[in-house]
């Protein structure tokens, strides 16, 4: 089991980190119309209903989903969630532009076709070297290590949502009675990591 803690960031590396080792299965596959391209089972491929997929993508799905963060705007189609997300200046940093967390997302162009065609979990960042873990790379969940100014990195989404909700209010429409109501700041439910809820992650 995985505790939740309530940080989003926590809670999606805490939940990547208890797949690393995971690996596709190379008893159950399927072989494509190739003839000679075998893509294994994988739980992830099974989480989004499609068992022998490419499944990268998949993997992040999985532990965002058992991280409760849904306010991401993820999809399997990895280029079109990529051109989706960076379009958020709230959300999406350019490489250069932020100093990457652990448990932020990180966006990959590894092919160099100047499409995004990787993502995954940033684990660590020590001095120039980012640390991810990354689904279906090489088969199996795994850490991966990089320079920040490598050239496949496209950039980050931040994991951490906690904003501040503002609401134009007009004095004269407020009634006496309401406005003690008005001294408090109004605030959207952020996590505040002082009660934790278990969830059950299928082990490696």
């Amino acid at each position: 089991d995985v505790e939740l803690t309530g940080n989003y960031r926590e809670d999606l590396l805490n939940i990547a980190k208890s797949q690393l080792g995971y690996k596709e299965s190379e008893a159950n596959y399927n072989v494509l119309q190739d003839g000679t391209t075998i893509k294994g089972y994988s739980r992830y491929g099974s989480f989004v209903d499609d068992p022998y997929i490419d499944w990268n993508s998949a993997f992040v799905s999985f532990c965002l989903n058992y991280a409760k963060i849904d306010f991401i705007p993820f999809e399997l189609d990895i280029n079109k969630c990529y051109e989706k997300i960076s379009t958020d200046e709230n959300l999406y940093f350019a490489k250069g532009e932020y100093d990457p967390q652990a448990g932020d997302l990180i966006f990959f162009d590894k092919d160099k076709d100047g499409k995004c065609d990787t993502v995954g979990i940033v684990s660590e960042v020590n001095d120039n070297t980012v640390i991810t873990i990354e689904g279906d790379l090489n088969n199996t969940v795994a850490y991966g290590n990089y320079s920040l100014d490598d050239d496949a990195v496209l950039g980050y989404a931040k994991t951490d949502e906690v904003k501040e909700v503002e609401e134009e209010i007009v004095e004269e429409d407020i009634t006496p009675a309401q406005k003690p109501m008005l001294m408090a700041p109004l605030m959207a439910p952020t996590p505040n990591g002082t009660e934790t809820t278990k969830v059950e992650v299928e082990k490696v």
